[in-house]
């Protein structure tokens, strides 16, 4: 059966808790989201949203899942909290964004009364399926909205149905949905980028003060510039993206917009090379340690 999303949000309106949004890219994942979201703020809910889809974001920039706390006194959406993942696609990315997605939907628990999750367009073959079945036990939602076009969330929706702990609606897809080209995407991802990194400062750091993650000894195999970089404080917190722009014998410089980095303890590498102008230049995946050229 297919729902409609008038029907569909006037129950969650009335019963609230955590909304998981299912489905392919250009699905309309988003566009509920941002419908439900408004609609909760018009009646005076409040709402977190985290934006798990790391590679076309709504909150945040790319590589990072983002949490928008929004309340009928500030309903503008924007960042509460980001958590690094270091990645556009999921890819070699899937500890840390269940991880991510786990850590903010219960930030947003503590914070708000309706959560909605948005997710990446990877729901299909073994790693789409593992992804979405482990974030979903990660994340524990009371309904999982699914967009499915075809057949193409069933192999995920015919496990999840025997939890007892959620309700899963097929969703009605709309029909002026326009499915994105590569280019459009890569688009978005640069203007995201661009923005972010609009007021960055280049500052040198000494190699000694910081640990590196992973360590800069293997490293040196792959030049690392133009790397993206996820700076965090000695409590592990995300403080801000950086790109890695030079290494010398005792010093490493980064760009960044962040403006107190004397709290930074940890750089942690992620797989993509951007530059200044926030294009994508490159994906590096990570194994055993190693860095290699790969398509992503």
């Amino acid at each position: 059966m297919i729902f409609s999303w008038e029907k569909i949000i006037e129950e969650i309106l009335v019963k609230k808790g955590k909304v998981f949004l299912l489905g392919e890219s250009d699905s309309g994942k988003t566009t509920f989201a941002k419908t439900l979201v408004t609609k909760a703020i018009q009646k005076g809910i409040l709402v977190g949203w985290v934006d798990a889809d790391i590679g076309q974001s709504t909150i945040g920039p790319p590589t990072c899942i983002g949490l928008s706390l929004i309340s009928p006194q500030s309903p503008e959406f924007k960042i509460s909290s980001l958590y690094f993942v270091g990645n556009t696609s999921p890819h070699g990315r899937f500890v840390p964004l269940i991880m991510g997605a786990k850590k903010l939907v219960d930030i947003a628990s503590k914070e708000s009364n309706l959560v909605v999750i948005d997710t990446t367009g990877a729901v299909t073959g073994e790693f789409g399926q593992t992804l979405k079945y482990q974030k979903i036990l990660a994340c524990k939602p009371n309904y999982v909205l699914a967009f499915q076009k075809e057949k193409e969330l069933e192999k995920i929706t015919d496990v999840i149905k025997k939890f007892n702990f959620l309700k899963i609606y097929f969703m009605e897809i709309p029909e002026n949905i326009r499915v994105r080209t590569r280019e459009e995407r890569a688009k978005n991802r640069q203007e995201r980028f661009k923005l972010y990194f609009k007021n960055s400062k280049l500052h040198t750091l000494i190699k000694k003060d910081y640990a590196f993650y992973p360590s800069l000894d293997f490293l040196l195999s792959e030049n690392p510039d133009n790397l993206i970089v996820g700076l965090k404080n000695s409590s592990g917190e995300f403080l801000a993206l950086a790109i890695f722009i030079k290494q010398y014998n005792e010093e490493i410089e980064i760009l960044t917009p962040l403006v107190n980095i004397e709290n930074i303890a940890v750089l942690e590498f992620g797989n993509i090379r951007i530059n200044q102008d926030g294009e994508q230049l490159e994906y590096i995946s990570i194994n055993n340690g190693t860095f290699y050229n790969e398509e992503g």
